[in-house]
């Protein structure tokens, strides 16, 4: 138990990392000026920051494997279990929606919303995809009855994910599918996290959770950790090799987003990224707890953090106060008031469920209802 317990540690530990890292993205992007953004390193920046995403949904579908094959006979079946999992994908799904109301106010929402706002309602955000993505492993767990069948048929909907996302982005469904389902599919629509391509992750991260723990209980760890670097590598060459392939496999898309060249590579740094950090002897105390819990709360530091930082239907953020305007000394300290504020938040409300676990579920249904009062009693 101690070594499970130290290895979900290191899950968690590696999620906070993630976590640190769109924490201080989102809040650089919102008010750092053009002048540096034009500026090389900022590029470099950039297209580092863009595996931020995959990370982390590579870890949430590790996380998805653990919890799900400790009780496995219980998520074969409906069970109280699924029941709570499927109340928490409506949940983030919920939130995720939540965020990008265009008013605080349902009758101005029915009557005054333009199809602009109505398109930014509808994208679908990190929430989203995370939600779409357990649902589809829920199901697969469904189908497949064992876990080693269950990792394969991961693998194998994340390979078609990848190869197919191309062509998803490339197809217009607006002529046959209602125009909130969209996003879920490609951009054509605002949409930052549509499934293809992004739900291959979490079902990579799937077949990654359930090979580690096969392998940790059987007590080949290292074995499979020296694997999952070769596998890496392996991933981030053949990403490479695809484009050099001189046929045009498929129609102009983004290559930056859909393209399943650059789908492998971030999966092979990912797992290049996994294979050592799971490798490390030591971690400090500090940064361990500190980052564990960012780890554990990352929803909710996510849900926090956004309206903090691009403002909501209720408030308006550092990107409406200050706007894109801050040298980078200031957009530093910034984003490191906004990373320490969403610590101490999580601090707080771990705090609060260790010490006082049924007056803060209270507070938190209160609070929800009357948020839901306001939001379906408010006039214009």
């Amino acid at each position: 138990m101690n070594e499970l317990s130290k290895r979900i540690t290191q899950l968690d530990v590696m999620r906070g990392v993630a976590v640190v890292a769109m924490v201080l993205g989102h809040s650089i992007d919102a008010v750092l000026s053009p002048d540096v953004r034009a500026i090389e390193a900022f590029r470099l920046y950039d297209f580092a920051r863009g595996f931020t995403a995959p990370v982390f949904l590579v870890l949430s579908g590790f996380a998805f494997a653990v919890s799900t094959e400790r009780r496995w006979a219980e998520y074969i079946r409906p069970s109280v279990v699924v029941g709570k999992r499927l109340l928490k994908i409506a949940l983030l799904v919920a939130i995720g929606y939540a965020l990008h109301l265009p008013f605080f106010s349902l009758g101005k929402i029915m009557l005054n919303t333009t199809p602009d706002e109505y398109a930014r309602f509808c994208q679908v955000d990190v929430l989203q995809c995370v939600a779409g993505g357990v649902l589809l492993l829920q199901l697969l767990t469904f189908l497949s009855r064992t876990p080693r069948r269950f990792a394969l048929m991961a693998f194998l909907a994340g390979s078609l994910i990848t190869f197919v996302t191309p062509l998803v982005w490339t197809t217009d469904f607006g002529a046959f599918l209602p125009r909130w389902l969209i996003p879920y599919l490609n951009q054509q629509q605002p949409s930052m996290f549509p499934l293809f391509p992004y739900a291959a992750y979490m079902l990579f991260g799937a077949t990654t959770g359930h090979l580690y723990l096969r392998a940790r209980s059987s007590g080949q760890e290292q074995i499979v950790l020296k694997a999952f670097l070769a596998a890496g590598a392996a991933l981030f060459a053949v990403g490479l090799l695809i484009d050099q392939v001189p046929l045009q496999l498929y129609p102009s898309h983004d290559y930056w987003k859909a393209s399943p060249s650059i789908i492998l590579i971030r999966t092979g740094v990912v797992l290049l990224v996994t294979s050592a950090f799971f490798s490390m002897k030591r971690i400090h105390p500090i940064i361990a707890d500190s980052a564990g819990l960012l780890g554990r709360s990352s929803f909710l530091v996510y849900a926090a953090h956004i309206p903090l930082v691009y403002g909501s239907s209720i408030n308006a953020g550092l990107a409406q106060l200050i706007g894109r305007g801050a040298p980078v000394h200031a957009t530093m300290a910034l984003a490191l008031g906004v990373l320490v504020s969403m610590l101490a938040l999580a601090h707080l409300v771990a705090f609060l469920r260790r010490n006082h676990r049924l007056p803060f579920r209270f507070a938190q249904a209160g609070l929800a209802c009357s948020l839901l009062y306001v939001f379906l009693t408010k006039p214009f």
